[in-house]
């Protein structure tokens, strides 16, 4: 009986990656059945491995695929970063500006509110110089002010506006004139009398009792205002303050009523020209 070599059947095995050795073919058609087994082992694992190399490609090429896209991404996100680090350099740099100019509006701020501030104080001592006709409640606006000025607290246009409105109020009290009730102290510790002030502008400002045998005007002397009594005057300048109020009153024909005043800059306390008093009806009435 023939039988094939050993050899020849265990290469056939191990070509065919089988482990297990098999028994020797008896016969020719054996072993042809199992060279057929081997054949088929053999097309079987070819099959396999190229369904794996396959498999292998395919994944290689979404992996390919999957690399493009993500390098898509990247660059599209790099190219993002670089337009938004552009973009934020530019916000960098007008930030830088604003504060720069943010600096700059805070110096001129800072001037503007000092040279309103030197303003102030310019007024106020001018004020300090003239007629103490309710100075404190005058002053204390400008006091304020400098305060808030100097505690940074307002703008230079509230401060512009505030100043305006102590201007406009000295300018209305140097053109008005006016006679107003109230108490007059002649000496510390003796009894106040009832008496009528008569103010014109920040020039004059007199008073005479309810009866009219106390009467004094105020005048400038050194730093200082000092009143100068009915014994003081002249029976010429007694009169002129009792008229003058009388026909501030409207209980006198309006017409010019010469009072004694002194020169507006107070320079020394000279008597000058007589002043004009308005009539009557240009006068605010009497306050009780």
């Amino acid at each position: 009986m023939f039988k094939y070599p050993t050899v020849l059947t265990a290469w056939i095995i191990l070509a065919a990656g089988i482990q297990l050795v098999p028994a020797q073919p008896a016969t020719v058609t054996e072993a042809k059945m199992q060279i057929e087994k081997t054949r088929q082992d053999i097309a079987q694992e070819e099959k396999l491995w190229a369904d794996e190399l396959t498999r292998e490609k395919a994944a290689e090429i979404k992996r390919k695929e999957r690399y493009a896209e993500f390098d898509k991404d990247k660059q599209r996100l790099q190219n993002s970063l670089a337009e938004e680090e552009n973009k934020l350099k530019g916000l960098l740099a007008k930030s830088e500006s604003h504060q720069l100019r943010d600096k700059e509006l805070a110096a001129r701020f800072a001037a503007l509110n000092a040279a309103v501030g030197r303003e102030a104080g310019t007024l106020r001592a001018s004020m300090a110089r003239g007629i103490p006709y309710r100075l404190d409640k005058r002053l204390d606006a400008l006091d304020l002010l400098m305060r808030d000025i100097e505690g940074s607290g307002i703008s230079p246009e509230e401060a512009m506006n505030r100043l305006w409105v102590v201007y406009q109020n000295e300018r209305r009290m140097a053109q008005e004139a006016e006679v107003y009730s109230g108490d007059f102290s002649a000496e510390e510790g003796t009894d106040p009398i009832q008496v009528k002030f008569l103010r014109v502008g920040r020039q004059f400002l007199a008073f005479s009792s309810l009866d009219e045998t106390k009467l004094g005007i105020l005048i400038p002397r050194g730093k200082g205002y000092v009143w100068v009594r009915e014994k003081d005057l002249k029976y010429a300048e007694r009169q002129a303050i009792k008229q003058a109020i009388a026909t501030a009153e409207g209980k006198s024909v309006p017409g010019f009523v010469p009072v004694p005043v002194w020169k507006q800059s107070f320079a020394a306390p000279k008597k000058t020209s007589i002043v004009a008093m308005p009539s009557a009806q240009h006068l605010p009435e009497t306050r009780k």
